[in-house]
């Protein structure tokens, strides 16, 4: 519920080109933008939701209130994968926010560790999955706490704007002077080498086909899928259609009703 929250005020408030949710955040859905495969023990992977920069850039938020043996080794195979591909096969950030609360405490002397646990299990992460000099882990996977960026009610952060978070600094020590703010926002703080413009605008433009995409993430037109299949007969010379446009806003009874064999209203209009 959090992390629909969350996604939801990301769309509201941010600059970004729109936000995902679990479904369409596995890397085989990521990857078939660079036209790859997913390696078969990255098939049953997803993030919680995912957030999709104007660039292509895919930010993949996983929330946690507790670290145990199996939110360490999910760190794990996220370095893993990030490691096996580089941003331009597979354009994704991994960012791990930390929801728990000052409750959590084990006692009431006790103070919440759940930050500090996260920054060891991906420090741990990085270790063994370090990648390479043009694709380090370090720089593609981080951490937030929930109150960074909402310290209280009906309140938000300039951080929350930017996308900020904790990134390991590449040449320091474990400590946490190690730790250094990256503006994921900011194509400078966090660049992305594209390998191909029309893929890293891929994610974003097929995202105007989603039903439950917002309309004010609907600008431009949405790809023309019936092309696919003409181009797999081999017959382009057949006149397309009219552009199809994305309409301004999805209201009405016809967008809330159920379209299966019954009323239905067109999304899009030729």
């Amino acid at each position: 519920m959090l992390t629909t929250e969350l996604a939801l005020r990301v769309a509201e408030f941010c600059d970004v080109a729109t936000v995902l949710g679990e479904k369409q955040t596995a890397p085989p859905t990521l990857l078939a933008a660079a036209g790859l495969h997913a390696h078969q023990t990255d098939l049953g992977r997803k993030a919680d939701a995912a957030i999709v920069r104007r660039d292509g850039l895919v930010i993949a938020l996983e929330t946690t209130a507790t670290v145990g043996e199996a939110f360490r080794r999910k760190v794990a195979k996220w370095a893993q994968i990030l490691q096996r591909h580089p941003s331009y096969e597979l354009p994704l950030v991994v960012l791990f926010m930390d929801v728990s609360t000052p409750s959590q405490a084990t006692s009431a002397a006790a103070k919440n560790q759940t930050h500090a646990e996260i920054q060891a299990a991906i420090r741990n992460a990085v270790r063994d999955y370090p990648g390479t000099a043009l694709n380090r882990t370090a720089s593609r996977m981080g951490m937030v706490g929930w109150q960074s960026w909402f310290p209280a009610p009906h309140e938000v952060t300039e951080d929350f704007l930017e996308l900020s978070g904790s990134f390991l600094a590449r040449g320091t020590s474990d400590g946490q002077e190690g730790w250094r703010t990256v503006r994921l926002l900011d194509e400078e703080e966090m660049p992305y080498r594209e390998g191909d413009p029309a893929t890293g605008e891929m994610i974003a433009t097929n995202s105007r086909l989603l039903a439950g995409t917002p309309y004010w993430l609907r600008a431009g037109s949405v790809p023309r899928t019936d092309r696919y299949l003409v181009s797999a007969v081999g017959a382009e010379e057949i006149p397309s259609l009219v552009d199809p446009l994305v309409p301004d806003r999805m209201t009405g009874p016809g967008f809330t009703q159920s379209v299966a064999g019954r009323k239905w209203r067109h999304l899009v209009q030729l």
